[in-house]
């Protein structure tokens, strides 16, 4: 039962971390490149993130250097997702 519990528990970690890994990926990219490794404000890595969803979610009011706005960020990994699941029904 205690062996049954904890593969439960690494499933679950597992499962969870896949589906962060591709914003994470993408974010830790942005970040290592030359136009944006020096920018105090996360405008420049959400707009490599994805120029479309940068300029739908934050294209009329940017980010101040240091600023969270955490209901467009959601919104912000909303677009992403959806964006992602286009791209797959594309490539089938």
């Amino acid at each position: 039962m205690k062996s049954t519990a904890i593969l439960l528990l690494l499933l679950l970690l597992v499962a969870g971390k896949k589906g962060q890994n591709k914003q994470d990926i993408k974010r830790t990219e942005c970040q290592k490149k030359e136009s944006c490794k020096w920018d105090e404000s996360d405008n420049c890595i959400n707009h490599c993130i994805s120029s479309s969803c940068f300029n739908k979610i934050y294209g009329a009011a940017l980010l101040e250097p240091g600023e969270i706005d955490r209901s467009r960020s959601t919104k912000f990994s909303e677009c992403m997702r959806v964006e992602e699941r286009v791209k797959r029904r594309e490539d089938l």
